[in-house]
Formats: structure tokens, C-alpha cells, sequence
């Protein structure tokens, strides 16, 4: 299975084009003080995960300083029009969100919501990525990637931009 390696550990990397990071970085600044988010869809392959596209938080979805909770079911129609328009190959990989006033870590609720997903069998994620953006008032966003690992919590793996 994708992200096991010897040991049982999870191994691999993030691959997010250059154009969606700005993207991620428009949409974090432009809700900025408050924490915003989406869906990141893409395909898994040998070791790594490759981020294809974006689904936005939603026109339904909340934002507050220390919260942001997604539209799911504006979230989930896009989805599935993006996986059907894909062929079935691009689906979702997990969520990002930012943390505008704090770290680019799991908070206690980026963990629980990870366990949800993982459990959840329509998700059919059992390791979702969290990409999390974090505000430095000297660097602008910081972008730290976590694979969910169960109950050993969150492997921070290495993320890696590139030009389509």
C-alpha cells in the first residue's frame, strides 16, 4: 500500500504544481485574519502524492480566527464532477487550511478531523493528507504537509513544487 515502508511507518512526498500554491496563498490571504481551507484532489503514485486541483471551501462555508469548517456538500459535488470528469483517476487526497495567527502544525481538531476522514468509508481515505499553511509575520505562509497515520498521529512528509 501507498505510504507504508519497512517497519509499518508511512514514507513518500507531496507534489503541488506552482500555480496552486499561489492559488492556496491568494485564497489564505484573501481571507486573512481568519482560517480558510479546501479540498485537495490529485492521484497517488509509487511514493508520493501528486495535487491536481483545488476544491474551494464553498460559498457555505465558515470562517473564524480559529475555525474553518468546509460546504461539504457543495464540496462533495464538485468532487464528484472532477472525478468523473478525470476518468475516475483524479479523487480526493485530503484537505488544507490555514493557520493565519499560528504554526504550519495539527492543532487537537486537525487531528480528530483526520481520525473522522480516515474512519469515515465514502472518504475511502484511510490516510488523509493535511496540508497546512502557517502565517509568519516575517516569511508570509509556510506550507507543511501531514500524512494521518492512525493512532500514531500525523508523519509531516516533504513537499515539493514544480511547473506543468
Amino acid at each position: 500500500m501507498l505510504w507504508r515502508r519497512a517497519g509499518g511507518g508511512l514514507a513518500g512526498s507531496v507534489w503541488l504544481p506552482e500555480e496552486l500554491q499561489v492559488a492556496l496563498e491568494a485564497d489564505a490571504d484573501e481571507h486573512d485574519p481568519c482560517e480558510t481551507g479546501g479540498m485537495l484532489i490529485g492521484y497517488p503514485s509509487e511514493q508520493s502524492l501528486v495535487i491536481t486541483r483545488l476544491v474551494p471551501g464553498g460559498p457555505g462555508a465558515i470562517r473564524e480566527h480559529a475555525r474553518f469548517e468546509p460546504d461539504g456538500e457543495w464540496q462533495q459535488a464538485e468532487l464528484e464532477r472532477v472525478y468523473a470528469e478525470s476518468g475516475r483517476i483524479e479523487t480526493y487526497l485530503g484537505d488544507w487550511h490555514s493557520h493565519p495567527i499560528g504554526v504550519a502544525r495539527p492543532s487537537r481538531r486537525d487531528r480528530r478531523t483526520a481520525a473522522r476522514i480516515a474512519r469515515d468509508r465514502h472518504a475511502r481515505c484511510r490516510n488523509p493528507l493535511t496540508l497546512i499553511a502557517g502565517k509568519s509575520w516575517r516569511d508570509g505562509w509556510e506550507f507543511a504537509p501531514f500524512i494521518y497515520r492512525g493512532w500514531r498521529g500525523f508523519l509531516k512528509v516533504s513537499l515539493e513544487t514544480y511547473r506543468r
